[in-house]
């Protein structure tokens, strides 16, 4: 439970591929010194550390949920799970769509001189997932104020010093670093007279109510009264004590949705340190942490719950144990839903190939030892140092000439073995919490890691996933993209797989009852998959084009965009999906610049379909592009490189870059000025 405080006061609250290693290298390493052959393939094999002790996946029958009936059993649940955990955790943050908020009457009352005098027709949303779901970005609007957080902490500044009366010259202009930690509040009507208003002294990633404007910081939360966009006042504020990081917050029907993580170690505190507020601190009993009855990697927490934005109040809150590998958090209308990876141990991976009854890589004597090792009562950590001693010790018998052979057969086995196991090597486990009572429901598990929170999607009481399987890890298994589907208790009941073999998954966007999924490795295959029936779906058609799309976007019914890359530039493709066994690609577009913000977050993209337009930022500027009669063209860039982020009211389109805000008509796509803020 969540101990609350008493107190009077408000309280609580670049995708690159990944390519396999060389074999030669580790054949050269094992030419110079054997041993060094086992480190390599023992960081090669931790990939697949996290699988249950048991040996078999996560299902989604008979799991349940309990909560640590001590304290010394959490720790000793944690010193278990050590040596499962791999690396190369992604963190994801939850991508959703903005409910269209309703103007403020305390803001339409305030002064003249606050927007008053111009009516607000629309405005545009942040770019998110799933409609009434708002999620934080560094730009938010109500129609008449913009609220724009600093995105980064610190930038140098051009000085020109005082002239010097004594020689009458001036030396040279010095940088100077600032530190910004700021959030600007811009009147933005009428447009004539648009202009910086109220600052407040905190910056992050923004949540906006008719009243309230909620700012998540680095390790903090602060609540913020808006009612006077001029003078906002602070209403509530939260300091996450420890290393609690917050993973993602979401608004749902007019409260917050917020999840937090805690690394966790043999050595953690109990109870575990949540946040404070003033000088009174919250905390979790480690008695009150829910983890399943399967066995799994455990080096974090994750605290999940329901805020009031106007006090701060936590209404629910839930707290499970999880792992950080791959975590991504998906909600929908209905619940939360957290995932993470896990991967099969190093010790049984070499177990599976050395003990094979029909193996020669090693003597009878040696599998002796090994098993004795694997029976041991120590944690997972411990077994894997001593299986590498132990071949340490096998190969450093050996001959230069029978330890260069052993070596590639070790390999050529466990590729093997990775190819032909990796559904089973690198799992995903998946829990539901419904967003009413905040109380883990089911808890189930899928082969493959996701890619991002669009991975992931509630449609029809079922969940799809759609990951990517092997690829990495043990040498040369061959990746491939799997779509499944889950039914209300996380149990798969029905899946399409072997998509893009020897690719990857680059973007995702489920539509519907229909998903679209893009992979590559040398071309951008896009995926056209039929989920009208959960239990089979089928992949109707698929195109193949140069380059990729690492973000799909709606624009209109069955017309998709693609923002992704192609030979080094900027990619956008436009494509027809109305025909599911033949998609098209209609139009294309370059744009000389390498990266755009959208490759990074789904935020950075602005639609207005009023105007038949969107908007991209690039590492040169602003372009906003016409798809008009299903075709690109280019009406307005503007050369600001600190651009990242465009608004619109009414029909001005608001292009906002660090320190400055570009104003366009978008009637005419002429300049209407620009603002300093």
């Amino acid at each position: 439970m969540l101990k609350l405080s008493s107190q009077s006061e408000p309280f609580e609250n670049e995708e690159g591929l990944v390519t396999p290693k060389n074999k030669n290298l580790y054949w050269a390493f094992g030419l110079v010194a054997g041993s060094w052959f086992i480190c390599l393939l023992v960081s090669f094999v931790v990939w697949f550390s996290q699988k249950s002790s048991v040996g078999s996946p996560l299902s989604g029958d008979g799991i349940t949920f309990a909560q640590f009936q001590t304290e010394s059993e959490f720790r000793d649940r944690i010193i278990a799970s050590q040596g499962l955990n791999g690396y190369g955790f992604v963190g994801a943050k939850t991508m959703m769509e903005a409910m269209p908020a309703e103007l403020s009457m305390a803001v339409d009352s305030v002064d003249n001189a606050v927007g008053a005098g111009s009516t607000v027709d629309r405005y545009s949303e942040t770019n998110v997932q799933v409609a009434g779901i708002d999620e934080p970005d560094i730009v938010k609007t109500n129609g008449k104020q913009l609220f724009i957080s600093s995105e980064e902490m610190f930038y140098y500044e051009r000085v020109m010093p005082m002239v010097d009366q004594a020689i009458g010259i001036a030396p040279s202009p010095s940088m100077i670093e600032r530190n910004v930690v700021t959030t600007d509040v811009v009147n933005a009507l009428p447009v004539e007279t648009a202009a910086k208003i109220g600052s407040i002294d905190a910056n992050g990633t923004l949540l906006l109510t008719d009243s309230e404007l909620v700012i998540f910081g680095n390790q903090e939360i602060t609540g913020f009264d808006i009612t006077d966009p001029r003078n906002p006042q602070e209403l509530w504020k939260y300091e996450l004590e420890g290393n609690r990081q917050i993973q993602t917050a979401r608004l749902v029907n007019g409260e917050i949705i917020l999840v937090t993580n805690l690394g966790v170690y043999e050595g953690s505190p109990c109870p575990l340190p949540l946040w404070k507020v003033g000088e009174v601190s919250t905390s979790i009993a480690c008695t009150d942490v829910w983890y399943p009855s399967s066995d799994i990697a455990i080096d974090t927490t994750y605290t999940i719950s329901r805020i009031n934005p106007k006090n701060g109040e936590v209404l629910k809150s839930t707290t499970l144990v999880g792992s950080l590998n791959q975590s991504v958090v998906y909600v929908s209308d209905n619940a939360v839903y957290l995932t993470f990876t896990k991967t099969q141990s190093e010790s049984e991976i070499l177990a599976e190939v050395l003990l094979d009854p029909q193996t020669t890589l090693i003597s009878e004597e040696m599998k002796g030892r090994l098993v004795k090792t694997l029976a041991l009562d120590i944690s997972q950590a411990a077994k894997n140092v001593e299986i590498q001693q132990i071949l340490n010790s096998y190969q450093n018998g050996l001959t230069d000439d029978d330890r260069m052979k052993w070596q590639t057969e070790l390999t050529n086995a466990l590729d093997a073995y990775a190819n032909e196991n990796k559904r089973e090597l690198e799992q995903t486990t998946v829990s539901k919490i419904p967003l009413d009572s905040l109380e883990i429901a089911s808890h189930g598990s899928i082969p493959g890691r996701p890619l991002n929170q669009f991975s992931l999607d509630e449609y029809q009481d079922h969940l799809r996933i759609a990951t990517t399987v092997g690829g990495r890890g043990l040498g040369s298994s061959e990746s491939a993209n799997d779509v499944y589907v889950l039914d209300e208790s996380m149990k798969q009941v029905g899946s399409v797989i072997d998509l893009g073999k020897d690719e990857r998954i680059y973007a995702v966007r489920f539509m519907g009852d229909r998903g679209y999924v893009v992979t590559f490795r040398e071309t951008d295959p896009l995926y056209s998959i039929n989920l009208a029936n959960p239990e089979q779906p089928e992949v109707t058609g698929e195109l193949k084009i140069p380059g990729f799309s690492s973000y799909l976007h709606p624009l209109r019914e069955h017309i998709l965009l693609g923002v992704g890359r192609e030979d080094s530039k900027v990619k956008i493709s436009l494509f027809d999906v109305s025909n599911p066994s033949a998609p098209a690609e209609l139009d294309t577009y370059l744009i000389s610049d390498y990266w755009s913000d959208i490759q990074n977050t789904h935020h950075a993209f602005l639609q207005d379909k009023d105007h038949e337009i969107f908007f991209i930022p690039t590492s040169s500027g602003g372009y906003i592009f016409s798809y008009k009669n299903d075709e690109f063209s280019l009406e307005k860039t503007v050369a600001d490189n600190q651009i990242n982020r465009a608004v619109y009211i009414n029909d001005n389109l608001y292009l906002i870059g660090r320190n400055e805000i570009t104003i366009i008509d978008e009637t005419n796509w002429e300049t209407v000025r620009s603002l300093e803020w």
